[in-house]
């Protein structure tokens, strides 16, 4: 029966790519089994998979591919993927692969997750059969004459499509400019862990990017039983003038956080980043993160200033998530990540 289930899904990827099929997107073992791709192709196919919509992948008559991600359009990622593939006759490659923008937020949102949003380009599967939910907190944008940008368009982190593939569904905390602070976000991010536990999700796992990763921080002192809270470049006090103005204050705040987690089983992801100009001592934070670990002990995956990455967005790259989303995918679901001490990604 085995062998019968492994031969049928063999022909249905085979036949993903028969002539004039329509193009869909095949998963990663699909890919595998059909042996249309070699193994560059396939490494590039993986890391195209953590990209946004619209997307497309492409492949020559001779072995070459290319894809596009976060394309405007359908037919902008197709065009581009066959650039991609081959810059001299884009017209001899095939997209093979594409995915197009789903349903918006809003209409694809369960009604009971508000005022969560449920982001469409990422798998959904609903209480009884996700592993958990994550929440991702976007960063926040600078005054300008008092204005302050809408960043609810920053799409989410590639990095949390790791744990997608690994069966977590993920919403998102929107913070409009008006209450985009942190009093606001945090009442926002506590409410929706109130709405998806009431929908049944048992495992939570807060998310988040510069101030994003601030208030998942800080949420972990005000909530009991979070699963896991990952923060990538955390930051609530500004760019360089902390360095000068308010740096004292930046670390004493962030030393605050990590002390004041009130469960001891949560897991906590932090990434530090070189060159980031709202991180007031990397140095220092990077001790009172192993100083926390330590005592009063915390299960802690390190990601410290990676050579191959920098600056403050550093985390929200899709080679952050080629590089990185394996580990965290793997601390996150780990059976034994609840011991305390210090973790770090081989690289």
């Amino acid at each position: 029966m085995a062998r019968a289930r492994r031969l049928l899904s063999l022909v249905a990827a085979l036949l993903l790519f028969a002539p004039g099929a329509r193009a869909v997107e095949p998963t990663l073992d699909e890919m595998r089994a059909s042996g249309r791709l070699g193994p560059r192709c396939l490494t590039l196919y993986e890391t195209y998979l953590l990209g946004g919509y619209n997307r497309a992948f492409a492949v020559g008559p001779s072995g070459g591919c290319g894809y596009s991600t976060g394309a405007r359009t359908s037919a902008e990622a197709r065009e581009s993927a066959r650039s991609f593939c081959s810059q001299s006759a884009p017209a001899s490659c095939t997209v093979i692969a594409v995915n197009q923008v789903t349903p918006d937020k809003r209409t694809a949102t369960p009604p009971e997750a508000a005022p969560l949003l449920r982001d469409p380009s990422f798998p959904f599967r609903g209480p009884k059969e996700a592993t958990g939910a994550i929440i991702w907190g976007h960063g926040r944008a600078a005054l300008v004459n008092g204005v302050r940008e809408d960043r609810r368009t920053a799409p989410t982190a590639p990095l949390m499509r790791a744990l997608a593939f690994a069966g977590w569904d993920l919403f998102r905390a929107e913070r409009a400019p008006e209450k985009d602070n942190n009093t606001d976000g945090l009442a926002l991010t506590l409410e929706g862990i109130e709405r998806l536990r009431a929908m049944g999700y048992g495992r939570v796992v807060l998310a988040g990017q510069s101030a994003g990763g601030w208030l998942a921080l800080t949420a972990m002192g005000k909530v009991e039983g979070l699963h896991a809270v990952i923060a990538l470049a955390p930051a609530s006090h500004g760019n360089r003038t902390v360095r000068t103005s308010r740096r004292d204050l930046a670390l004493t705040e962030f030393e605050a956080l990590l002390q004041a987690r009130r469960d001891p089983a949560t897991r906590v992801v932090v990434a530090l980043f070189a060159d980031d100009d709202y991180d007031p001592d990397p140095e220092a934070r990077v001790r009172l993160l192993r100083a926390a670990a330590g005592r009063p002990g915390m299960p802690l995956l390190l990601i410290d200033r990676p050579q191959a990455h920098k600056g403050h967005s550093a985390g929200t790259t899709i080679k952050m998530a080629r590089d990185y989303g394996a580990c965290v995918r793997d601390f996150v679901r780990a059976e034994d990540a609840t011991k305390p001490g210090v973790r770090t990604c081989r690289q």
